[in-house]
Order: C-alpha cells, then structure tokens, then sequence
C-alpha cells in the first residue's frame, strides 16, 4: 500500500523524511545540507518518483523509489488520488451551493415566502402502511410536511437544497428527505405543485 505523503500529519512527514536522509546521506558523496536533502526528497514525493510504504516486518513506513513500487499498488494509489480529487472537487461545490443556499434563503425569508403553499397532500402506500404499523405517526408526517413547506429540506445535499429554493418561484420539482424513526421518508412536489406527497425512497 502506498500512502500519499500529504495525508501525514506534518511532523510525522518531517521526521520521516529526516530519518530517511540521515540514514542515507547523500549519493554522489557530494555535499548538501540536511534541510536541501530533505527538500529534494519531498520534492521526489510531489512529483511521485518516490513513495511512502509502510513495511509490516518492521512496523514502520519507509520510502522506496518508484520503480521499485508493485504495479497493483501504483494502480490502487491512482485510483485512490483520483478519488481524492473527485471528493475535494463535491466538497467545493457543496461548499458553494451552501453559501448560495444560506444568501437565497434569507432574502426569501425577508420577503416572507415560507412557508410555501402545499396543495393537495398524499402519502404513497409504503407510507401508509408504516402509519399503520405505527412505525411513523400522522404527527410524524405533519412534521415533515411543516419542514419542508419552511425551507428545512432535510437530509439532501446542499445542491439540491439550493434547487428546491429556485424551484420554488417556477414551481419546479422539489425534492426533500428525513429521517423519522430509523426511516427515510421523502416529500416531493412534481412541476406546477398541485400537491405535495410522502412516500418512501424505494417507492419509484
């Protein structure tokens, strides 16, 4: 397994890093001082000519070149960096779609839209039999009903939160979701908003 140098905490990389050039000085026998050593070594890390492997017959992490890493785990490690890009790149947008949310609502809260209108209310089968059960109550139902007519859309992600809002002048689909009792239940409102339904995720 090979570990990315910047998910080490950085005394942790430091010290690494210093114990891997003390130990092994320098390999032309020129001279340079610690700190340029470790610079250059940390530079190898950047680039990905060399890595950070954790050795299991001596329990520590050591660096070992490129070349000398295996084939499945330079494919594991691409994979995983890919991975990591892709969640830093969500995060960003989420982190936008929330300043986005967190602006359009208090303007809409300023010119008093909540709570929205919700027409007509239904609840799917799957909904309806969990009331029976008594697995989730007609006061459960009211309660989310309540939230999403509020602007609280749950447990959706902040993009969607931030198209509920727009959704709301055009009377566009919305979509909400919570968690009442140890189940997911969903509110959605189809294009135009003549009614609003609850039903289950599993219910389309």
């Amino acid at each position: 397994m090979l570990i990315p140098h910047t998910e080490l905490d950085p005394q942790t990389l430091d010290q690494l890093l210093n114990d891997y050039v003390t130990r092994d000085g320098t390999a032309d026998g020129t001279y340079t001082t610690l700190e340029e050593r470790k610079a250059q070594l940390l530079k190898s890390l950047e680039r990905e000519e060399a890595f950070i492997t954790f050795n299991h017959e001596y329990q520590q992490a050591c660096l070992i070149p490129r070349q000398e890493a295996p084939a499945e785990a330079l494919s594991e490690f691409e994979s995983a960096k890919a991975k990591r890009v892709l969640e830093r790149e969500e995060a960003a947008y989420e982190a936008k779609c929330k300043e986005g949310f967190d602006q359009l609502y208090q303007k809409m809260q300023d010119s008093e839209t909540f709570p929205i209108p919700l027409g007509r209310t239904v609840q799917t089968h799957g909904v309806h039999v969990l009331q029976v059960e008594g697995k989730v109550s007609l006061l459960d139902l009211q309660e989310v009903l309540r939230k999403h007519s509020l602007g609280d859309y749950g447990l959706v992600s902040w993009g969607d939160k931030l198209k509920n809002l727009e959704a709301i002048a055009k009377k566009d689909y919305m979509l909400s979701r919570y968690e009442v009792r140890g189940h997911s239940l969903c509110v959605e409102m189809m294009t135009g908003h003549p009614q609003t339904m609850v039903r289950l995720p599993s219910d389309y």
